[in-house]
């Protein structure tokens, strides 16, 4: 006669195709709500870092303005300021000593590209070409450098053709700047 040991019930080891599946969607919902938090929070900091750049050349052209000593008469004057410009894709932030009327000639200073997600908009159009302002000796206010008065940069409301805005590629994320006639510089969203 056969020699017979006890009888164990059969374990079952491992998982089976639904439970799979559950699992495998419970993981890739979990992983979408993460993958947009995080895309987001790319956006903004990408936002962050174009505002802190243009903040920059702003105060360091203001700054260049108020202590430092104007360059002898010359005809006619170059002042320091902050030019927006293409480069590519990208913009390029850049601190200047220029003569407004010979832009080419201007010394750059300092130069900052944005974040390749960033885009410069003036009114409802992205920029095209160069955008530049300039301070005035001594105060380091926005001055109109052809007729000598102070003029403020982007201080408009949106929609309108002076308006200055950071916006992401997407168009998810946008700031507006304004630098009024006292040389304060604002940003909001809207």
């Amino acid at each position: 006669m056969p020699c017979t040991g006890p009888s164990f019930p059969s374990s079952r080891s491992g998982m089976t195709a639904i439970e799979l599946l559950v699992v495998m969607g419970i993981m890739a919902g979990l992983s979408s709500m993460a993958a947009s938090g995080i895309l987001g929070a790319f956006r903004r900091a990408a936002l962050s870092s174009a505002l802190s750049t243009i903040i920059d050349a702003n105060d360091q052209a203001q700054s260049y303005a108020r202590y430092r000593i104007p360059p002898p008469n010359t005809a006619p004057p170059a002042y320091y300021g902050v030019r927006l410009k293409a480069a590519g894709e990208r913009i390029a932030v850049e601190t200047i000593y220029a003569d407004p009327q010979q832009m080419g000639d201007a010394r750059v200073l300092n130069r900052t590209l944005l974040p390749r997600t960033m885009r410069i908009f003036r009114g409802d159009s992205q920029l095209s070409s160069d955008m530049s302002w300039f301070m005035r000796y001594g105060l380091g206010y926005p001055i109109d450098p052809l007729t000598g008065l102070s003029k403020p940069v982007g201080a408009s409301p949106p929609g309108t053709g002076e308006h200055l805005s950071v916006r992401s590629v997407d168009g998810r994320m946008r700031t507006g700047i304004s630098i009024y006639e006292i040389g304060t510089l604002v940003s909001a969203a809207f």
